[in-house]
């Protein structure tokens, strides 16, 4: 495809990338090194996300060779699924797909995976497709016989969102997971609720919360902002009974490890600034598991360094679209670059490329043949973002963190404790706001 300017501006940086220029490279950590086996099979799954369900959908697979070309095409079956071997020569891989936002807008989502040569298991690829009426019910809160200390709680449900006067529920939930907390009286309770099938109406009381949380003691040594707990149960793969606070809080906050499978304490930084009209936005996390008894150890957050920007204007200045993040945290292991295009503003179609490598690498001159052909009329980026990734403790070279990809795949999002220890930074710049 022909090459896009895109520019990420800040007081002392200007990138200039290609979003699909770029040439493969030799086996020197770069994206496109290894040795291509004689036979190669994946496997990956494409799901349309809808109503709060996921649903197997048919989509479009490019096979890209080392210099970007299509090699071959194939589809996900109806039910989401692909399973064989890859054309010869293959060394990147592309899942296409519609999508439809909360706007009703219809457009194309490009998924790149850089590098697959030592992959088996790509894992999921989802679609959104947005419906105003997914047969969701509102149903009125009723508080009113909440006495004493459940009367002056903090309720929540969910992961972590404030429970109101009323709530949405869609009808795959059956039930709700409910918190009661107030850290100054020591109050941390659970409550799981049935969804009434005859009634509008949840009433709640004292006696739904019937499971003790176990306090987590306050965080006095982290920069986070803000500081969060959330429990995950794998049978739903689903984020329960969350409890936030603020960073410098003294506030201990609780899991309920008798009801989830595993706990997690998440650190969270965000800053903003604005720069030559373009909105850039910086988010960063640290996340590490909570024992059931309480205990845990600190993941350090990542810092928005000199190194990051250095990074970046390294990249730049690239003959090509070069990029090497390595220096940012040793914990980073994988990059993803996230391109919102409009295309032809009269027209005001669109379409989004998430395109994801190893921590250093380079971007080759992706096209897609027929099934994706090269957009006509003017070409402008909306958005770019950058999300850096890793596991610490774990290698982060591209052979051996490929390995970890596919494990976490086969086992599943939370199928191993290698996985619990997660770190990362976003910097997403909105450049229609330049325009």
């Amino acid at each position: 495809m022909k090459n896009y300017k895109l520019t990420l501006l800040s007081s002392f940086l200007t990138l200039t990338l290609s979003a699909c220029g770029g040439s493969s490279s030799n086996d020197t950590g770069k994206i496109g090194g290894g040795t291509k086996p004689a036979t190669q099979t994946i496997s990956l799954n494409t799901y349309q996300y809808q109503c709060g369900k996921d649903t197997g959908i048919s989509t479009d697979i490019v096979f890209h060779d080392a210099n970007g070309k299509p090699v071959g095409t194939a589809k996900t079956n109806s039910s989401g699924t692909f399973n064989g071997e890859v054309p010869k020569g293959t060394m990147h891989l592309s899942v296409i797909g519609d999508v439809k936002d909360r706007d009703l807008e219809e457009f194309k989502q490009i998924y790149t995976e850089l590098d697959i040569s030592q992959r088996k298991n790509l894992g999921n690829f989802y679609f959104q497709n947005y419906s105003e009426n997914c047969g969701c019910s509102v149903y009125n809160i009723d508080k009113s016989e909440l006495t004493g200390d459940y009367a002056n709680a903090s309720i929540r449900y969910g992961s972590s969102t404030f429970l109101r006067d009323s709530v949405t529920i869609c009808p795959d939930k059956t039930e709700l997971y409910i918190t009661a907390t107030a850290p100054f009286i020591n109050l941390g309770k659970a409550a799981i609720i049935e969804v009434p099938k005859d009634s509008n109406t949840i009433k709640l009381s004292n006696s739904d919360f019937v499971y003790d949380g176990l306090a987590i003691e306050p965080i006095s040594w982290t920069n986070a902002e803000f500081i969060s707990t959330r429990g995950y149960l794998k049978s739903q793969k689903r984020y329960v009974f969350g409890n936030a606070v603020s960073g410098q809080s003294a506030d201990p906050m609780y899991i309920f490890p008798t009801l989830t499978d595993v706990n997690f304490l998440n650190q969270y930084i965000t800053e903003s600034t604005s720069v030559n009209s373009v909105d850039i936005n910086f988010y960063i996390r640290a996340q590490n598991s909570v024992g059931s008894d309480g205990n845990y150890v600190l993941t350090q957050l990542p810092e928005i360094s000199p190194n990051l920007f250095d990074d970046l204007l390294a990249a730049s200045n690239s003959s090509g679209t070069n990029y090497d993040f390595s220096s940012t945290d040793e914990r980073l292991a994988r990059a993803r670059w996230g391109f919102s295009f409009l295309v032809d503003d009269a027209a005001e179609t669109r379409f989004d490329w998430d395109i994801e490598g190893g921590i250093r690498g380079e971007i080759p001159d992706l096209s897609f043949g027929e099934v994706f052909p090269e957009p006509e009329g003017q070409v402008d980026l909306e958005v770019l973002s950058i999300y850096l990734y890793g596991y610490e403790g774990q290698a982060v070279d591209n052979k051996s963190f490929s390995a970890l990809l596919d494990e976490k795949w086969n086992n599943g999002l939370r199928g191993d404790s290698k996985f619990d220890n997660f770190v990362s930074i976003q910097v997403v710049a909105n450049l229609d706001t330049a325009y």
